[in-house]
């Protein structure tokens, strides 16, 4: 491949609407993932609508650093494992071995929030999508699934958005992963 064929996206082309020069309309205030005020506004305004939620986190993973629990700040959110949040997770229904609230990700151990980080991820934006109302929705949608008779934590919508995502990510890790022939 030849050094303009790897720049292609950066060679200057003929302007679609004056052929005379090669200065290109803008279509776009600023490629993906560059800094923009709307963009910092809007990560803002969900960290703060997700912020009860996440207060309620890092009181719980708080408590617990008295007592053995350790905690980090990792892609966006504090998670907080083994200490009494351990002892407290281990002692809710169905044994979960991680939990989310807000930005806080509760979990039995570091190796158990590696495991389900992905899908704890999920829920971090379900809760910036849903706010103080995602405890009351999470519950009501748990309530709903066991009273048409299926299964209160698997079938929960959230968890399906969650594990269904989880899917998506491990299908696209192995395509990414799996060795290329040329």
């Amino acid at each position: 491949m030849s050094r303009a064929e790897d720049f292609s996206d950066r060679l200057p082309l003929p302007n679609p609407v004056d052929p005379t020069t090669t200065a290109q309309p803008i279509t776009k205030v600023a490629p993906t993932g560059w800094f923009t005020p709307l963009r910092f506004a809007w990560s803002v305004l969900k960290v703060v609508w997700a912020s009860p939620n996440t207060l309620f986190g890092v009181f719980v993973g708080g408590v617990g650093l008295v007592a053995g629990t350790r905690v980090r700040f990792r892609e966006g959110c504090l998670e907080f494992w083994g200490g009494n949040v351990a002892w407290l997770l281990r002692r809710l229904p169905n044994n979960p071995i991680a939990m989310t609230l807000g930005h806080v990700v509760l979990g039995i151990d570091e190796a158990s929030l590696r495991r389900v980080g992905l899908h704890e991820r999920i829920h971090v934006r379900q809760y910036e999508r849903w706010g103080p109302l995602f405890l009351p929705a999470y519950g009501l949608a748990s309530w709903w699934a066991w009273r048409r008779g299926l299964n209160a934590y698997f079938d929960n919508v959230f968890e399906v958005e969650a594990y269904a995502d989880d899917a998506r990510r491990a299908a696209l890790k192995s395509t990414v992963d799996a060795p290329h022939k040329h």
